[in-house]
């Protein structure tokens, strides 16, 4: 069951991307992309793209042997990016905060969720050597790159069960 968790979030994490990069290019983050989709349908969409992402992730370990400590971490992953959708306007202030404590607890307990269960620490290790090579380098869109990274060594990790 683990594996069509995964696949579902794969999908709609790849048709939001080449979406948003087809009609508006790479932005400075994923976030971003709110302020860029058409008023009648940003909400939706983005709503779809991290509540599609999320609330699979809060059924890892439910439907699985997974240990409880990874399951309450796997869920929070889910409901931090869930959350992150729930205040999309973050360049206003309030908002400002709770999206990016919402993204980076998501991708915290994503990584240490995968860490307790599968006493994996590789996908942590690859994503921070790629998230600072991107940084020497001075990547344009470091953001971007760097939510994009994170969701691939989770993702790439929990389907390789």
């Amino acid at each position: 069951m683990i594996n069509i968790l995964a696949i579902i979030q794969i999908l709609i994490f790849i048709w939001y991307i080449l979406y948003i990069k087809k009609n508006y290019g790479i932005l400075s983050s994923i976030s971003e992309s709110w302020y860029k989709l058409k008023e009648k349908n940003k909400q939706a969409l983005f709503n779809v793209f991290a509540s599609g992402v999320g609330i699979p992730m809060m059924f890892y370990g439910l439907l699985d042997t997974i240990s409880f400590n990874s399951t309450i971490l796997f869920a929070l992953s889910g409901l931090f990016l869930w959350v992150v959708s729930t205040a999309s306007d973050y360049k206003q202030k309030m908002a400002n905060k709770v999206h990016y404590v919402g993204a980076t607890l998501s991708i915290i307990c994503g990584f240490i969720g995968i860490i307790i269960q599968f006493n994996s620490w590789w996908p942590l290790i690859g994503f921070i050597l790629s998230a600072v090579v991107l940084k020497r380098i001075k990547i344009k869109n470091y953001t971007w790159w760097v939510e994009i990274l994170a969701f691939g060594f989770i993702i790439t990790r929990l389907i390789i069960i």
